[in-house]
């Protein structure tokens, strides 16, 4: 029974001898992975696709957008800025792809802090490339505003800052309070209200509409859209009567504050830029004990 129960040992520490030369498992690789893609519809040259990721840490150098598709074959988009994850549609892949909706396969790669590289799984996504935009405005600011305060446009086709260029054209009469009429066309600088949505643009409501001084804009706006290499294409005009206010303040915080503490005002009518907005204080003062 001896040589028997020996050779059971010696087999047992064969087998833990196995066990203790083998490799210790690997960690897995921490690799990035796209959670939604945010995008203007439909998209042109310049537009920008907003990537939402996790394990963004994962990618610190040469990060890109790598688009496949059985038509547009495969291209890379790069960002915009080191940190920050917005991909622009190029020419290369509109003119690849051509007008229509097209699945497309998007993959996130770039390299690791070891230089290795890494690869997000495939995120299914659909482009709807068009050729031209429709332009329309339906609605405009009115009212009572206050020098600097944002407008909202309401329409369609509101441009994207690399798809071309957008403004509103301000055509009418500025009255100062107390004053007489004066004749004002300008153009504002539209951008979208929030990123991706075409149905909504923003203006801000300076003091290119007759100053800083309070008064009276009546007249109509007009969008001027021109597309990357194309002619200005305006939409109908709309009228509209801007009341601008006087500056305003409607609160103050903290409403205790010690010396050299910051004292956030809200208002209205600052202005910004090369404008100076000054706050007069006016009261008395009572030392402490």
């Amino acid at each position: 029974m001896r040589p028997a129960l020996t050779g059971a040992l010696l087999a047992a520490l064969s087998v833990a001898g196995c066990g203790d030369d083998a490799a210790p498992p690997t960690a897995d690789v921490v690799r990035p992975r796209i959670l939604a893609v945010r995008a203007s519809v439909p998209q042109l040259p310049g537009t920008a696709l907003r990537v939402t990721a996790s394990n963004r840490d994962s990618i610190v150098a040469a990060p890109r957008l790598r688009v496949e598709s059985t038509a547009g074959g495969e291209i890379a988009l790069y960002p915009r800025s080191a940190d920050e994850w917005t991909y622009e549609l190029t020419a290369r892949l509109v003119d690849a792809l051509g007008p229509g909706r097209h699945a497309v396969d998007l993959i996130l790669e770039g390299e690791s802090s070891s230089g290795e590289e890494r690869l997000s799984d495939v995120f299914p996504y659909e482009l709807e490339i068009a050729e031209d935009l429709a332009f329309a405005l339906t609605e405009v600011p009115s009212g009572s505003v206050f020098r600097n305060e944002p407008g909202i446009l309401l329409g369609d086709g509101v441009l994207e800052a690399a798809e071309g260029s957008m403004v509103a054209r301000f055509d009418g009469t500025f009255t100062a309070d107390g004053g007489s009429p004066s004749a004002l066309t300008v153009e504002l600088p539209v951008s979208q209200a929030e990123p991706g949505d075409r149905a909504r643009g923003l203006v801000i409501l300076g003091t290119e509409l007759g100053g800083s001084l309070p008064g009276t804009f009546e007249g109509t706006v007009t969008l001027v859209a021109t597309l990357a290499g194309r002619l200005p294409v305006e939409t109908a005009s709309r009228p509209t009567t801007l009341r601008f206010q006087p500056p305003a303040i409607f609160s103050l915080a903290p409403d205790d504050a010690a010396l050299e503490h910051v004292v956030r005002i809200r208002g209205g009518g600052f202005l910004g830029g090369e404008g100076v907005t000054l706050v007069r204080l006016d009261g008395t003062f009572t030392a402490g004990d």
